[in-house]
């Protein structure tokens, strides 16, 4: 029977996140939740499959007891997140376990929500040298999260031109905006993995509000939105 967001509170759920340098995989089950995360340059292609075998023999769950895998869906590394794919169709070949995908970026903002929950989050990931890929989010008063700008391809200085006082910038390649700018405006920051966790994930797919960046997925046909290495 096919799932729905509202049924994963008490699910077991396998969340995948390697769309960036941080290597994060978690599981919940039982009412608990268990983390494995590590950052580092061409790290996935073995701490992905490491990390999901240790986190199953700890919460003592066969993968066939899985009822669902979410997969950060992109835009990403093409490395890493081709390695999650993959691990995921291994996981579920045979299976009736089904496959989820979460937007990258809505799921920094879901993040900074958890230890935050400030209004104007600009989610970022490295992209070209002078280059960031950026979404601006807003929490509204209801806890619901609107795209305020489209995800895209952006100049740092047009990112600079954006931000306002108090506003939170959260993900990858921080370090390239102008630092003078982020202080004088008050910009909270949080980077690479304080920001990004496969716990996301497991947030976003028990509230409503994240509904409309999850999606159920045809596992033998998926393919993230792929961001070139």
């Amino acid at each position: 029977m096919m799932l729905t967001i509202e049924d994963f509170s008490d699910k077991t759920i396998l969340a995948i996140e390697t769309s960036t340098p941080v290597c994060s995989v978690a599981i919940q089950t039982g009412g608990r939740q268990l983390v494995r995360s590590e950052t580092g340059m061409g790290i996935h292609s073995e701490k992905t499959f490491q990390f999901i075998e240790e986190l199953l023999r700890e919460a003592n769950v066969l993968p066939g007891e899985l009822d669902g895998v979410v997969l950060s869906g992109g835009p990403g590394s093409y490395t890493g997140l081709r390695i999650a794919s993959s691990a995921a169709k291994g996981l579920l070949f045979g299976r009736e376990t089904e496959l989820f995908s979460c937007e990258t970026l809505a799921s920094i903002a879901a993040g900074v929500e958890i230890q935050k929950g400030e209004q104007r989050v600009h989610t970022v990931l490295n992209a070209r040298r002078t280059h960031l890929y950026h979404q601006l989010f807003v929490f509204n008063a209801d806890g619901s999260l609107t795209n305020k700008v489209e995800a895209g391809i952006r100049p740092l200085s047009e990112i600079e031109a954006m931000l306002e006082k108090g506003d939170v910038l959260a993900g990858t390649g921080i370090q390239r905006l102008e630092n003078s700018i982020l202080e004088a405006s008050g910009i909270k920051t949080l980077r690479d993995a304080d920001a990004i966790s496969a716990q996301n994930m497991l947030y976003m797919l028990q509230n409503d509000k994240f509904r409309d960046y999850c999606k159920s997925e045809d596992a033998a046909l998926y393919e993230p939105s792929y961001q070139p290495d």
